[in-house]
């Protein structure tokens, strides 16, 4: 059975501390797109109804704009445009029939009171955990990426990491021993998932290693 690791959404620059007196406990969590719903501005001139049809895993999360353009020469159909959470125009469709965007498909519905142009809609695409279930977990640590010295190793295979399955979270199970003997510095680090004969960049960023104030008990 086919794992979820194509629907990983890479995460950059998630910067993390970590201690020489302390285990690695640090979670990564992993969610997907699950719902979303549409919203008319309150503005609006025409009165027709939004619908979501589907909405894929890997679609970005956020609140989309759909603007009503100006009515299709010789029609009554609006046409729609879309724009993603970052303001990118990705999509333009028409009123009364199902548009692609980024992931998610939805349609307007024509009410009793035509669109017109400046009429709109919010679009929230909404996350929820994603279940990496059967996903194999590896990071390093090295002082720069391109050093041939790895300086900290984990796994899943090793127990290192620890897989949550449905709930969506990777942990790090790393030993006070082992941080112990990590150097104080600032690391980079990336974490890949493995399945299905595909290897994903997950999260990746830097681990700033410090020492920590409070002697351990034994």
């Amino acid at each position: 059975m086919a794992t979820n690791v194509l629907n990983i959404q890479t995460q950059r620059g998630v910067d993390l501390v970590t201690f020489n007196n302390a285990s690695w406990t640090d979670s990564f969590p992993f969610v997907a797109a699950a719902t979303a719903a549409g919203y008319a501005a309150a503005t609006n001139i025409g009165n027709g109804n939004f619908f979501v049809i589907s909405v894929a895993p890997q679609t970005v999360l956020g609140s989309y704009t759909i603007q009503i353009l100006a009515p299709v020469s010789g029609s009554q159909t609006a046409r729609v445009s879309v724009s993603s959470p970052d303001g990118t125009l990705i999509a333009i469709g028409n009123v009364g029939v199902p548009v692609s965007a980024g992931g998610v498909v939805f349609a307007i519905a024509q009410g009793t009171t035509l669109f017109t142009p400046g009429d709109s809609f919010s679009l929230s695409v909404l996350p929820a955990p994603l279940d990496i279930t059967g996903i194999a977990f590896a990071l390093m640590l090295r002082s720069q990426p391109a050093d041939a010295e790895i300086s900290l190793s984990a796994s899943t295979a090793d127990g290192s990491i620890a897989n949550g399955g449905t709930t969506g979270q990777v942990g790090m199970r790393v030993s006070t021993a082992t941080m112990q003997g990590l150097p104080a510095g600032t690391y980079a680090y990336d974490l890949i998932a493995s399945a299905d004969g595909y290897d994903v960049l997950a999260y990746q960023g830097s681990v700033t290693h410090i020492q920590g104030v409070t002697a351990l008990a034994s």
